[in-house]
């Protein structure tokens, strides 16, 4: 079995304030997998992406994409659910949605 790697090759650490007034923050890291495997999605990358009330960090939307789950979603300590995307733009796309489902307003992340 060949020796797989990963490089990271995006971070992103922000805070929006909600109308309501709460904090949300987000943290947002992407690896490249090499070598790849062009067919899947986490054969290609590796991604952590979470968004939390900064005041009850337990409330909080979490998406994760690496091997042997792939791609999948949690709701605050809920199941973890899987995730069909065949591309980073759509994987990012339901992330937001699920931001913008479960926080009330859309975040500009």
């Amino acid at each position: 079995m060949a020796n797989v790697a990963a490089t990271l090759i995006f971070e992103e650490r922000n805070s929006y304030t909600l109308k309501d007034g709460r904090s949300i923050s987000v943290f947002m890291d992407l690896w490249s997998i090499d070598p790849p495997e062009p067919s899947l999605l986490e054969g290609r990358f590796k991604l952590s992406w979470i968004a939390f009330d900064e005041s009850e960090p337990g409330k909080r939307v979490l998406m994760d994409c690496h091997k042997p789950l792939g791609l999948h979603f949690h709701i605050d300590t809920g199941p973890q659910v899987p995730v069909t995307a065949a591309t980073l733009e759509e994987a990012y796309a339901f992330f937001r949605s699920k931001l913008t489902e479960y926080f009330g307003e859309q975040l500009e992340v």
